[in-house]
């Protein structure tokens, strides 16, 4: 991925989910599947991700919309998957350092 900006439409994150013993998480009875964010001044809110097929590789993705990236500096965002007998699956979170247009 190359840099972000400020206003970008269309980043696509996307994250691969291991376990403790470094296999994909099988997402095939998850129910739900989201990034918890945190942006550069600290307010938090949720991206409801996709999850990529075939369901057994723990790929989930989201593709960023009008205002996700609305602050300059690095936003946090870790997987939080939920399955059907309500286990809660938390991957590791990852940053995206967001530019200024014109910076370089």
């Amino acid at each position: 991925m190359g840099k972000t900006y400020i206003g970008d439409i269309g980043t696509v994150l996307r994250t691969t989910l291991l376990s403790v013993t470094g296999s994909a998480v099988d997402l095939s009875t998850a129910t739900d599947a989201i990034y918890y964010v945190i942006k550069p001044d600290l307010t938090v809110t949720e991206w409801a991700c996709t999850i990529d097929t075939p369901s057994t590789a723990g790929v989930i993705s989201y593709t960023t919309i009008e205002d996700d990236w609305d602050q300059v500096g690095f936003y946090k965002y870790q997987p939080k998957i939920t399955f059907e007998d309500a286990d809660v699956f938390h991957g590791n979170t990852q940053y995206v350092k967001v530019y200024n247009l014109g910076e370089v």
